[in-house]
């Protein structure tokens, strides 16, 4: 008689990947990076004047966190301007002195042909845009305000 031998994860090894939701997978920037290969630690070079790059080197490191973050998280999704029947969502913050700086709505563009936030900071979905305006707050709060 003959016997053979079967390892006991054969099982797990023939299961197909189940890929988590990809905002169970982005809850950080460094995640963002990790999503598309990035290293979260690069640097950007500003040519620009002293004072310009003290008011405005927060404001510049959060749009480029953000377009790290939407490109993850949109998992190769470009908008189509040409497509008026194809929603483009984003963010709407609220800032006013009793609450402060908050996540408001979401809402989408579509049918217009100019945008208040530009193709790099939209959403496939309003749940992805809810998520984004939620999830980072702080770094819209960066882009958004001076201090």
């Amino acid at each position: 008689m003959k016997s053979t031998t079967v390892p006991l994860n054969k099982q797990e090894e023939t299961k197909p990947q189940v890929k988590k939701k990809i905002t169970d997978r982005i809850k950080t920037f460094e995640d963002a990076c990790k999503e598309l290969g990035y290293s979260p630690d690069g640097t950007v070079t500003l040519n620009m004047e002293q004072a310009a790059i003290d008011r405005h080197q927060a404001g510049i490191i959060a749009f480029t966190k953000l377009s790290i973050i939407a490109q993850a998280l949109n998992e190769g999704w470009l908008p189509n301007w040409s497509d008026t029947d194809e929603y483009k969502w984003y963010p709407w913050f609220k800032h006013d002195d009793e609450s402060g700086f908050g996540f408001s709505v979401s809402t989408y563009d579509g049918w217009h042909p100019g945008t208040g936030v530009g193709s790099r900071l939209c959403f496939r979905t309003e749940a992805l845009s809810d998520y984004a305006g939620k999830q980072f707050i702080e770094i819209y709060r960066q882009l958004l305000t001076i201090k």
